[in-house]
């Protein structure tokens, strides 16, 4: 049953996502070096795709201070249990025996799907990737919907609400 484990492998994955950005913020010159190799022909995609990939290195740098990387890590993990939660909440009006690890299961699924650049507002690509998510889950996709519907709106009113009240 590969459902049972595709959080987990989405879970290992962010763990070698996180190590491999650690590593590359260790050893920036080594990275450069790498990447300065793989582009060193003389084109102009290459030069660029080098330039580039120098640019967000360097800008990466800024996360050396130790401060800055816990402060923004603290931050990030703090969104991203409460984003969990309540998924886990709504989560409990649409299935049974919701666990914590499949409402990070479709919550991640949904942001990655919504990190493609879509529509305005994400409407669409983030119901489709929420309902994927449920069927890879085997639960019915159109529970999915359902709940991609209803989460599409909660957070809708989240972010509406926070900003305006930071106007």
């Amino acid at each position: 049953n590969w459902q049972a484990f595709a959080p987990w492998w989405l879970f290992i994955l962010l763990i070698v996502g996180i190590l491999t950005l650690f590593l590359i913020i260790k050893f920036p010159e080594i990275v450069k070096s790498i990447i300065s190799k793989l582009f060193s022909k003389e084109n102009k995609f290459t030069n660029f795709i080098a330039t580039k990939a120098i640019s967000i290195l360097d800008e990466i740098a800024t996360f050396t201070n130790q401060g800055i990387l816990f402060q923004v890590s603290g931050w990030m993990t703090l969104a991203w249990l409460f984003n969990i939660a309540w998924y886990a909440f709504l989560l409990t009006s649409f299935i049974e025996n919701v666990t914590l690890l499949n409402a990070a299961f479709i919550m991640s699924v949904a942001s990655l799907g919504v990190a493609i650049p879509s529509t305005p507002g994400y409407i669409g690509i983030f119901e489709g990737t929420v309902a994927s998510a449920f069927a890879l889950l085997a639960i019915d996709a159109e529970i999915g919907l359902a709940f991609a519907i209803a989460a599409h709106l909660v957070y809708f009113i989240i972010t509406s609400t926070l900003g305006a009240f930071a106007l």
